[in-house]
């Protein structure tokens, strides 16, 4: 099994239409992820579930800045945790005026579902199980996303350097008190 989608490296302008389809990232072998039922997401504790939501939104807010003018880009993965959030989000409130917004986001996730195709065999059905006991469920073999957390804090990282450079933002320094 290939460790990835091969992707032709090649130089793109990042003008008009002349840009990569996909991050051009090198993610090394897949690895394992063990499926576990958690609490850290659980719809009947709303705070504890934003703070979560929060802390898998990278730098940049899933927005990655390519080529000379640090053209904007958002990285599909975060679109869909987006959407995943949102959904969530959405059950708490049950305010039905997104409901544009949220038929959005499950079309992105219904699309995304497909076009992954994941075939990996789940045992048996989860509602049998006793989620206290026995949380691990299924193995899945992914592409190692702390690469890509890393590839956006270095992109925000280089961006916010270019927005100073360009004179964009301006850098405040603290005053320092004696």
């Amino acid at each position: 099994m290939s460790s990835q989608v091969d992707i032709p490296l090649r130089v793109y302008t990042i003008t008009g239409n002349d840009f990569p389809e996909m991050l051009q990232l090198d993610f090394g072998a897949f690895i394992q992820l063990g499926a576990e039922e958690t609490v850290h997401f659980a719809l009947n504790y709303p705070s504890a579930s934003k703070n979560e939501w929060l802390k898998s939104e990278p730098y940049g807010r899933g927005v990655i800045r390519l080529g000379p003018d640090k053209r904007a880009f958002l990285v599909s993965i975060f679109h869909q945790l987006h959407c995943l959030h949102y959904l969530e989000s959405e059950i708490q409130n049950g305010n039905k005026t997104n409901w544009p917004h949220l038929q959005h986001c499950l079309n992105i996730l219904r699309q995304w579902t497909l076009c992954q195709a994941d075939i990996t065999l789940e045992q048996g059905s989860f509602m049998s199980k006793n989620f206290t006991a026995d949380r691990w469920g299924d193995q899945y073999t992914c592409r190692d996303w702390n690469i890509l957390y890393d590839e956006m804090k270095k992109n925000w990282i280089e961006f916010y350097k270019y927005r100073v450079q360009k004179g964009i933002i301006k850098v405040v320094e603290e005053p320092v008190i004696v």
